[in-house]
């Protein structure tokens, strides 16, 4: 592998880590899995719904003046 590939991967997996971290907490820590049978429009719902949510908490921090610990 070219270094010029190994720089294109890094780019990519820098991305990549951006895009798939919300869907990491969502699986893991909101307990999204392993979703019931309920219908693909229901299931669509709630994971709009959740991400809403994950976005709101970690965006309305900042919009609010809040100081985050840590």
């Amino acid at each position: 592998m070219s270094e010029a590939d190994k720089a294109a991967n890094r780019r990519k997996s820098q991305v990549r880590a951006k895009v798939e971290h919300p869907f990491l907490t969502l699986k893991r820590i909101r307990d999204f899995a392993k979703v019931r049978y309920r219908g693909l429009a229901k299931n669509a719902n709630r994971a709009f719904a959740m991400l809403s949510l994950y976005n709101l908490v970690k965006w309305g921090r900042p919009l609010t003046g809040e100081v985050c610990p840590g």
